[in-house]
């Protein structure tokens, strides 16, 4: 898009949004205060984030996202040998069903399934 296309659309956004058909909220981000991340696993896992596992089927999502999830909610150890803190866990999953393959794989991987939870 030239320089003259770019101008024409944000005239086009800035348009819209004067007459209220659209609402748009934006900040510069020269007002915004810097946070540090709260980790759940340093380096890994953000505390308090959604955390996504993507990839092709069959490459082991499913069993990474259940062994983590096993792991928080027996404040397990991670990988690395540090300690999970313990904690409750939200899966949602548009793969795999609860009964059948869920919940025979938490067992597996021993998590605490009180502090389990499924988006239904």
């Amino acid at each position: 898009m030239t320089a003259d296309g770019k101008r024409a659309r944000v005239a086009q956004i800035a348009s819209r949004l004067s007459k209220g058909r659209d609402s748009l909220a934006i900040r510069p981000a020269s007002s915004v205060q810097p946070v540090r991340v709260d980790w759940l696993w340093p380096g890994w896992i953000a505390a308090g984030k959604l955390q996504i596992l993507a990839g092709a089927p069959g490459t082991g999502k499913t069993t990474i996202a259940l062994d983590l999830a096993a792991r928080i909610t027996t404040g397990g150890i991670w990988p690395d040998g540090t300690s999970a803190p313990q904690g409750a866990v939200i899966i949602a999953s548009a793969e795999d069903d609860t009964a059948d393959t869920l919940v025979p794989r938490l067992l597996a991987a021993s998590a605490d399934l009180g502090r389990v939870h499924f988006l239904d």
